[in-house]
């Protein structure tokens, strides 16, 4: 009996997925109708933008932060943050290469269009937003 519960536990261990990213931002996803999963975990560059939250998940501010990764950046930072993502991944990867952004539904679409100028200066075309399906 133990080697089973053994066995099990590490199979979750093996398994489970861990979160890479700390979220450093909160946002609310928006809902959407026709809505289609994402490709390859690997060659995906998830962008959040929101309001800046600690640890806690506290709301620090009202402002807007733009979060590439695990770190805040400015949209001028956001061609050269990509640039170094590309060149961490694999060549395949890189040809696959989706930016996913995860914007809050409050957002501004100014600052939207300013992260999709920033992303088509360092040539990453392939953007998916993130949303949830719409309940009728």
């Amino acid at each position: 009996m133990p080697d089973l519960i053994f066995t099990v536990l590490f199979f979750f261990m093996i398994v489970t997925h861990m979160r890479q990213t700390e979220l450093k931002v909160r946002y609310v996803v928006p809902q959407g109708t026709e809505l289609e999963k994402t490709g390859h975990k690997g060659s995906v560059v998830y962008i959040y933008i929101g309001r800046p939250v600690d640890k806690q998940g506290h709301v620090l501010s009202d402002e807007t932060r733009i979060q590439l990764n695990d770190h805040y950046v400015t949209v001028a930072e956001i061609p050269g943050a990509i640039a170094e993502a590309r060149d961490r991944m694999s060549t395949e990867d890189r040809m696959r290469m989706t930016v996913n952004i995860h914007a809050d539904r409050q957002t501004e679409m100014g600052v939207i269009n300013d992260v999709k100028q920033a992303l088509r200066q360092a040539g990453a075309l392939r953007i998916n937003y993130s949303a949830t399906t719409k309940e009728q």
